[in-house]
């Protein structure tokens, strides 16, 4: 079985029950099984958009692209690693990884990963203009890491510091799941990326409260 994702969570997906387990309520995960009818096949008239199979690479001869512009794109590729502070509301889903399963795990459909996703707001670094997009994925679920199984993997690890964050900024513990996701979606503070080992891409590694800058600049 494949896992589960859900682009957009019920209201009550996360709260406590009585028991003070974290337990579905109502999710409605019905598909839509109506025929739609027969595909809509092409016509035999072509319009601007339409492929051209049997293009010679002749057409091209000639033609090139402006390389100053091509380099101040390039630039862009590369933000740099550090603190970056959102406040925008980030999109929220959630998985369950059904091949991923131990005792303990919040759910017994798998090991749950809760993900957050948007831009922090851009910074300027010599000139260049950066906005990237990041990807937040925390599990409450407790796996080792690879490296060191002494420790949790860096999903988990991520759960830690969204519940430090949580506590540092409301001066209280969330009350269940769904508080502490609303709360990473709308809620103002700084995201630490660092660059992974290939040195092509950011990511995730620490989550802080905005007032620990005390007035320094995003570095």
């Amino acid at each position: 079985m494949a896992a589960r994702s859900q682009v957009q969570v019920a209201k009550d997906e996360f709260v406590d029950d009585a028991d003070g387990i974290n337990a579905i309520v109502d999710v409605n995960g019905n598909t839509n099984t109506e025929d739609s009818g027969p595909p809509e096949f092409a016509t035999d008239e072509a319009d601007d958009n339409t492929p051209n199979v049997g293009i010679s690479e002749e057409e091209f001869a000639g033609i090139n692209t402006d390389d100053s512009r091509d380099e101040r794109t390039r630039a862009t590729l590369d933000p740099p690693q550090g603190d970056w502070l959102k406040t925008d509301k980030f999109d929220f889903s959630y998985e369950f990884k059904t091949d991923d399963r131990m005792p303990g795990d919040i759910k017994p459909n798998g090991r749950t990963i809760l993900k957050f996703a948007g831009n922090p707001d851009a910074r300027t670094v010599d000139g260049i203009e950066h906005a990237p997009r990041f990807f937040i994925n925390i599990s409450p679920d407790f796996r080792s890491s690879e490296r060191d199984p002494k420790k949790p993997d860096l999903t988990h690890q991520l759960w830690l510091r969204a519940k430090d964050l949580f506590m540092s900024v409301t001066q209280r513990k969330h009350k269940d799941i769904a508080e502490l996701c609303k709360f990473l979606q709308v809620e103002e503070y700084i995201v630490r990326a660092a660059k992974s080992q290939s040195g092509d891409n950011l990511y995730v590694v620490g989550l802080k409260n905005k007032e620990t800058l005390r007035g320094r600049k995003i570095t």
